[in-house]
């Protein structure tokens, strides 16, 4: 029963990590995708969406891109740092399951 656990947690650590690069460019190009986490990043009532902001100058032209929140009266609020927090929780969860799950196979040994 251990080694089953052992490798679900590292199979589970696996997972989170390849979900960090996924969840910022799901965010980043399609953040309705991302739907699920309404309930983290934004109020209620709102919900994720990008926003795209043009700047020209002379000789130069740059967009950006943020992750904001979104009211269906249209009022808009910044969900970058909330975002940010989930992509930096991500990883560390999942090496947390490593270790859990590496600490699990040494100490029941390969069963």
């Amino acid at each position: 029963m251990p080694a089953a656990v052992s490798r679900l947690l590292i199979l589970a650590s696996l997972f989170l990590v390849a979900l960090c690069p996924l969840t910022f460019l799901a965010g980043t190009f399609a953040p309705r995708t991302l739907g699920f986490l309404d309930p983290l990043v934004c109020p209620p009532g709102y919900h994720l969406d990008n926003q795209t902001d043009q700047y020209s100058a002379p000789g130069s032209y740059s967009v950006s891109v943020t992750i904001v929140c979104r009211s269906q009266a249209g009022r808009v609020m910044d969900a970058t740092f909330s975002m940010l927090l989930i992509l930096f929780a991500l990883p560390v969860f999942g090496f947390l399951c490593y270790l859990a799950g590496t600490k699990l196979k040494q100490a029941y040994g390969k069963e």
